[in-house]
C-alpha cells in the first residue's frame, strides 16, 4: 500500500498562507469587531463563535481546494499554529484552572481543530479532484 520511497510533500507556502488567513480573517476581526461591542455595551456577542466556526471551516476548505500538496497536513499544521497563537493569547485566562485541566483543554482543542481542519481540507481536495476530472473528461470528448 505504501511505497518506502514515497515522500510526503508538504507545501510550506500554504501552511504560511493558511496561518495568515486564520489570523487575518478570524483573530483580527474578533478583536476589531466583537471586543469593542462587548466592552461598550457590556454584552457578550453570541454570534462570534458561529463567525469563527464558519471562517475556520471556509479557510481550511480553501487551503484544501487550492493547494497542490497534501492539503490535509498543510491545513492541520496551520491550524495547530493558529491554536497555539490562541493559547498564548488566552494564557492569562488559564490561571483560573489547574495546570492539568489547562493542558487537557489545550490538547483537546488542538486535536479537535486539527481534525476539523483536516476534514475540511480533505473535502476541498475532493472537490478540486472532481473538478479536474470533469475538465479532463470535457477535453477528451472534444
Amino acid at each position: 500500500m505504501f511505497n518506502k520511497d514515497m515522500k510526503i510533500h508538504i507545501d510550506w507556502r500554504w501552511v504560511g498562507i493558511g496561518y495568515c488567513f486564520f489570523v487575518a480573517f478570524l483573530l483580527l476581526p474578533t478583536y476589531i469587531i466583537f471586543k469593542p461591542v462587548e466592552i461598550y455595551f457590556e454584552y457578550e456577542f453570541p454570534f462570534s463563535g458561529f463567525f469563527i466556526f464558519i471562517g475556520f471551516v471556509s479557510i481550511a476548505f480553501y487551503i484544501g481546494y487550492r493547494s497542490k500538496g497534501i492539503a490535509v497536513f498543510e491545513s492541520g499544521i496551520s491550524t495547530a499554529l493558529f491554536v497555539g497563537t490562541l493559547l498564548c493569547r488566552g494564557s492569562s485566562d488559564a490561571s483560573d484552572h489547574s495546570t492539568l485541566e489547562t493542558i487537557g483543554i489545550c490538547l483537546f482543542g488542538t486535536i479537535l481543530f486539527f481534525s476539523l481542519a483536516s476534514i475540511c481540507a480533505w473535502v476541498g481536495k475532493y472537490v478540486q479532484a472532481r473538478k479536474n476530472r470533469q475538465i479532463r473528461m470535457q477535453i477528451s470528448e472534444v
